[in-house]
């Protein structure tokens, strides 16, 4: 068992090492980069180093956490998707986080993934990572997350033109989001919300949030949350919807407003931007409808030519075919219907190779109203372009119905797999349990059944010489008896016939030989005193008399050997009367000094021990026993042994006194003191 005990402390020991090591590895590395995340990242190699150093961190909260804000702070880089190692990161700590059950972690890394997808068009998977985030931040209770995943998915539903379940969408974000002091999330949905309701002709209220929307653009520049620039922006996309809303509304004249304050009162705007082309358009739409034509193909030329250079540069979708209905429109008013279908038909080609579906329905509604030829195909094909919007839109509702469904099945799935996984561990746990406390119940049972063993074979050894000494005690008073019965025959046959005969002997004449009576005479007085010391001497009680019980207690302490080589020196008193104790005293007494010298040899290493018994008065005596052993601590080992019950027990029995001194290091002393007549008092009493 102490072998046992040794063996798992010392992997304890070797575990903790191995830990304290990996553990100082970790914090080197993650220092490191503690450094180097507070510096600006420049290029895309030092990016690069920094996520191969992130992927060769260990498994714990402290680096998941690093690699998520390294993974957001190079989100925010202009070309991060050229970080080579960027996706291998994001992989990598999913699976770690899954591993780790980190639900924290594990959603926030799905949002990213949801962000990647987004911008690279994959609408579908974009959407799909954001109801598995949703469900991590449901599990977590964190109503802001749960609220910035509501608006994401509101994106998304926007641009697949599912304006109503965006609009839902929405709302659930800003109910989450009420206690949010983040006013940017607030802003984006604001501003979405307008939009959507723009889309759904509900113009009073999208007013509503376009103001709101304004408000908190001017919060987030006092709050120097956004620089002067971004606020000129998000300004100029504020004036863009509204003039897309006017638009709408058959409002001309505030259509051209906001579209001229998007252009004007954002100076930092940049040219050949996606955003001021659509401005542009938006108010060459609205001076068209105002028949303001000045300047107005200009306008339009210098459109096409920034979406054509868009375009050139590479898969860029921009506002190209609504720029050539509006020149087709422009056209029209010039009375040029050629050019006017023709720039119509453009239009309709450039929407349908775009995807883009509004501005296609817009186009071919313009050529089935003024391309007098082809007015029954331009009608077929707005009708079939109808039935597949309608269609796209079902679809895509049943789509994202769809993916919440199986991402909600994998949720139940994987919570039943868990629930499993924890039966099984808590069965697994008990069965264990139950194993382990089958073997120590086994131990303690055989452990207990050998003491007891030990214990009745003490006590058969004890009855067997409590029965020696009992036979001995028998033995000697039959002697005794014996001795008596011998003592009175000789003295009341052989000694009163001697007596006689030496009367008679007295009474012979005078005539014999003086010398010959005198001679029988005195032959015979010998012979009668020769047997009174026969009869005195076998009348005294000689039953265990002194050499014997003090031979036995010498035969036991000479006898003694042990593994220290311990030397035992035994000295008596010699005034001392052993006849005073009977056989019961006499056996409690061995016994005792029997266990004493046993725990001496198993436990003391002594190299010497003295035993001493001194007589202090009549009936009184001391048996002191002193080794200078390795001694104990009193407090840790009273009364724990059945070896020191068994002393205390013995001692109870005999009517005497029994103490101990001792200290570690320093020996033991033990005395007994027996008062014989005290014992035969408490009988009394009793």
């Amino acid at each position: 068992m102490n072998f046992i005990k040794y063996l798992l402390l010392i992997l304890v020991a070797l575990l903790l090492t191995i830990s304290c090591k990996q553990e100082n590895k970790n914090n080197y590395v993650f220092n490191d980069l503690d450094i180097t995340k507070e510096d600006s990242i420049k290029t895309i190699t030092k990016a690069d180093s920094l996520l191969t150093q992130a992927l060769s961190l260990n498994n714990n909260q402290k680096n998941r956490f690093y690699s998520y804000e390294l993974l957001k702070k190079l989100y925010s880089l202009d070309h991060f998707s050229e970080c080579s190692k960027y996706d291998s990161l994001i992989n990598q700590l999913l699976s770690k986080a899954l591993k780790a059950n980190d639900d924290a972690i594990v959603s926030r890394v799905y949002k990213i993934k949801s962000m990647r997808s987004y911008y690279s068009s994959q609408l579908d998977s974009a959407y799909h990572y954001l109801v598995k985030a949703e469900q991590g931040f449901t599990f977590l209770k964190d109503s802001i997350e749960l609220g910035k995943t509501a608006i994401a998915k509101a994106q998304i539903l926007f641009e697949y033109g599912v304006y109503t379940e965006s609009e839902k969408e929405i709302l659930t974000g800003l109910k989450l989001l009420k206690t949010s002091n983040e006013k940017r999330i607030l802003y984006r949905a604001n501003h979405l919300l307008a939009i959507n309701l723009t889309e759904l002709f509900e113009f009073e209220q999208a007013r509503k949030y376009f103001d709101n929307t304004r408000v908190l653009i001017q919060e987030l520049l006092e709050d120097k949350t956004i620089s002067q620039k971004q606020a000129e922006y998000f300004l100029a996309n504020l004036n863009n919807n509204l003039s897309h809303l006017y638009y709408y509304e058959n409002y001309y004249k505030n259509a051209k407003k906001f579209a001229l304050k998007g252009i004007y009162e954002s100076p930092t705007l940049s040219k050949d931007s996606q955003l001021y082309t659509i401005l542009l358009t938006n108010l060459i739409k609205a001076k068209i409808e105002l028949n303001e034509y000045k300047d107005t193909n200009k306008i339009i030329e210098e459109i096409i030519a920034i979406e054509t250079s868009k375009n050139k540069k590479g898969p860029y979708s921009g506002g190209l075919p609504s720029t050539l209905l509006v020149k087709a429109k422009y056209y029209l008013h010039k009375n040029d219907l050629e050019n006017a279908i023709f720039y119509g038909t453009q239009a309709y080609k450039r929407a349908t190779y775009e995807k883009k579906y509004q501005p296609a329905k817009e186009a071919l509604s313009f050529l089935a109203k003024y391309d007098h030829e082809n007015t029954l195909s331009h009608i077929q094909h707005f009708m079939e372009l109808n039935d597949s919007l309608i269609k796209l839109n079902r679809h895509s509702k049943n789509t994202f119905a769809r993916i919440e469904y199986e991402v909600e099945s994998l949720s139940n799935q994987n919570k039943k797999l868990i629930a499993d996984k924890r039966i099984i561990l808590i069965i697994g746990g008990l069965l264990i349990l139950i194993f382990i406390g089958t073997i120590i119940s086994l131990i303690q049972y055989i452990k207990n059944k050998n003491l007891l063993f030990q214990h009745k074979n003490k006590l058969n050894d004890e009855k067997i010489y409590k029965l020696i000494l009992e036979q001995k005690e028998l033995s000697e008073n039959a002697k005794f008896s014996e001795r008596k019965r011998i003592a009175k025959e000789l003295h009341d046959g052989v000694i009163n016939r001697i007596f006689t005969t030496r009367f008679h002997l007295m009474q012979i004449n005078c005539n014999s030989e003086e010398s010959q009576r005198l001679m029988l005479i005195n032959e015979l007085h010998k012979a009668e005193e020769e047997i009174r010391t026969i009869s005195y001497l076998l009348n005294q009680e000689k039953l265990y008399d002194q050499s014997r019980f003090d031979q036995l207690v010498d035969d036991l302490i000479s006898n003694q050997q042990n593994a220290f080589n311990t030397k035992f020196y035994y000295k008596a008193d010699e005034n001392l009367k052993w006849d005073r104790l009977n056989s019961e005293q006499k056996l409690n007494l061995y016994r005792i000094l029997q266990e004493i010298l046993q725990n001496i040899n198993k436990h003391s290493q002594a190299t010497e021990v003295i035993i001493t018994i001194v007589k202090l008065m009549v009936g009184k005596f001391q048996l002191i026993i002193k080794d200078n052993g390795i001694g104990y601590d009193v407090n840790k080992v009273k009364n724990k042994g059945l070896g020191l019950k068994n002393i205390i027990e013995r001692t109870k029995r005999l009517g005497a006194s029994i103490s101990t001194t001792t200290k570690p290091n320093e020996g033991v002393k033990i005395i007994l003191e027996l008062d014989i007549y005290n014992k035969h008092k408490k009988r009394a009493n009793r």
